[in-house]
């Protein structure tokens, strides 16, 4: 990524409303891209391409090390098949699409309150040219808001669409519940 352009980024797997301290976010929060220059600087190993989940409290404060867990995960590429009807359009075949994927599991927090996440992507220089690499923010999203309670909360699944992620993760082999 060049210049100040910011690549598109989907929180589609959100976090459950509530979650007790210390317990594992189920389902965990899983982002995506398919920005084709991500895509193409991971494909060719140019870049290392990784997400930051950073925490923050309902007054935006930086509660990030009451974090526990895979906070900061490696771009994971997943190759999905094209629904042919998905637009209406002809029976042919539509071909596939590559997302990068950015699943945080586990991810827990350690103390109470109402937080969100805010998904940082950046993208690693790899060139041999540069000893030490240069990273740069590419992407950013923040989740809905969810509360870290004491006692254990009632237990909601999560909506149809992020199953089907999920199914689709643990088919590719990225993800395991």
């Amino acid at each position: 990524m060049t210049g100040s352009s910011q690549a598109s980024l989907e929180i589609v797997v959100q976090p459950p409303p509530s979650v007790r301290v210390n317990r594992s976010l189920v389902p965990p929060i899983v982002a995506r891209t398919r920005d084709p220059q991500l895509l193409e600087d991971y494909s060719s190993g140019g870049k290392h391409i990784y997400a930051t989940a950073v925490l923050y409290s309902s007054n935006m404060e930086d509660c990030s090390s009451a974090l526990v867990g895979h906070w900061n995960v490696s771009a994971q590429v997943v190759t999905e098949s094209s629904s042919s009807g998905r637009n209406g359009g002809s029976s042919s075949r539509s071909g596939s699409q590559q997302w990068l994927y950015f699943i945080f599991n586990p991810i827990a927090v350690s103390m109470e309150g109402i937080f969100a996440f805010n998904v940082v992507v950046s993208a690693l220089s790899l060139s041999s040219a540069s000893a030490t690499g240069v990273s740069q923010v590419v992407a950013g999203r923040s989740t809905r808001q969810f509360n870290v309670v004491a006692h254990q909360p009632r237990t909601e699944r999560p909506g149809s669409s992020e199953r089907q992620i999920l199914r689709r993760l643990e088919a590719a082999g990225v993800y395991s519940p």
